[in-house]
């Protein structure tokens, strides 16, 4: 384990005589908790193969979601994203990953993911 936070888990090991890191996510609901995620990753950011997965709890945009959109995380979600330097992988399996109630109404979201 090279790092230990609420939010994430991350560890690093050998490979075939190669260095990877993996980050296991469990982001918090709150967005603004999202920023305290994103600064611990940020000091992560590796300069070797890296795959970060799990619940983001965040959706990058509107086609993410069925719901409300939170404007401001969006925001934060892709520039913590871009910073890092993640791709997001192709999935495989229903692209909504959490469904659950809103005002009343039944709402799905993308909020698991790996890059």
């Amino acid at each position: 384990v090279i790092a230990s936070h609420p939010q994430h888990v991350s560890t690093s090991f050998m490979f075939n005589g190669g260095l990877f890191f993996v980050s296991f996510i469990y982001a918090s609901c709150d967005y603004i908790a999202h920023r305290d995620l994103w600064d611990s990753l940020y000091s992560l950011c590796v300069g070797g193969p890296w795959l970060a997965l799990g619940d983001f709890n965040s959706v990058m945009g509107a086609h993410e979601t069925t719901g409300v959109l939170k404007r401001q995380s969006c925001e934060d979600f892709r520039a913590g994203v871009t910073i890092c330097n993640l791709t997001d992988l192709d999935s495989q399996g229903p692209f909504y990953t959490w469904r659950g109630f809103q005002r009343g109404k039944i709402v799905m979201s993308h909020l698991d993911r790996a890059f």
